[in-house]
């Protein structure tokens, strides 16, 4: 902790990281996503525009630009 800065919080019991209780965890959700990543083709017609953008579910496309915090809609 650096004493030096008067904005800072010192730790709590109210405002510490929780930690996830592993044993509870089935992992399920990680093995869905671990399956749906090994699923996808990086060689597919669509691949090269999923790069800068992504479907809206209406036949059209949303455009992600990196440079801009809005997106903009086609």
């Amino acid at each position: 902790m650096n004493s030096d800065d008067p904005n800072q919080i010192p730790p709590t019991d109210n405002n510490q990281q929780q930690t996830p209780d592993s044993s509870s965890d089935s992992g399920q959700p990680l093995t869905d996503l671990v399956d749906a990543l090994q699923s996808v083709d990086p060689s597919s017609p669509e691949a090269p525009a999923n790069a800068t953008s992504i479907e809206d579910n209406n036949g059209g496309r949303i455009e992600l630009d990196e440079d801009s915090p809005k997106v903009i809609k086609k």
